[in-house]
């Protein structure tokens, strides 16, 4: 072990002096913060409970619905989205390996599940959010900010072409049946 620097023995000598002073004035402060994070837990919870309450006969229903559906299409379904989660993440992958940047599969696929997550289930400003947090982890895995817009504006467009082409083709296959 060194031993300690005149500045540095200052400073623990000045840490010591404040945590002695500041001690108990901070045990209140926290605990004010755990009164205030267990009331809205507790409020929290209240209006969930509330909510159930007021929509039980909707849930019911809704159980009794979910005994009659068909689990294979809901497997396939479940299956068929982790497929295109995992080719938006690839793509997304390639067009940052273009742009010079190399991304694991392991860090992009979180990125890609995180995104989408925020994307879909924050009210109004999520597909925002969900750029803005690509964006941001992009960036934090080693892109410029360049390569990470364009990366994001080009994966959007791609995304945004192919599912023009799911719905023609959608279009085109019923207009058969017709």
């Amino acid at each position: 072990m060194t031993p300690l620097r005149a500045a540095d023995a200052g400073a623990v000598v000045f840490a010591r002096e404040v945590a002695s002073r500041g001690g108990p004035e901070i045990a209140p402060m926290r605990r004010s913060v755990r009164r205030i994070r267990r009331a809205v837990s507790a409020l929290a919870l209240a209006a969930f409970v509330a909510f159930v309450a007021e929509k039980w006969r909707a849930l019911a229903t809704s159980s009794e619905r979910l005994g009659h559906a068909q689990w294979i299409w809901i497997v396939l379904a479940v299956a068929l989205e982790s497929a295109s989660m995992a080719t938006f993440a690839r793509v997304q992958r390639r067009l940052l390996r273009v742009g010079g940047q190399r991304v694991g599969n392991r860090a992009m696929m979180p990125i890609i599940y995180a995104a989408n997550a925020l994307s879909v289930s924050v009210p109004v400003a999520g597909p925002e959010l969900g750029v803005a947090f690509t964006f941001r982890r992009f960036k934090l895995q080693g892109a410029e900010a360049s390569l990470a817009s364009w990366s994001l504006f080009t994966g959007g467009l791609v995304s945004w072409v192919g599912a023009i082409l799911v719905l023609l083709s959608g279009g085109v296959l019923s207009a058969m049946r017709l």
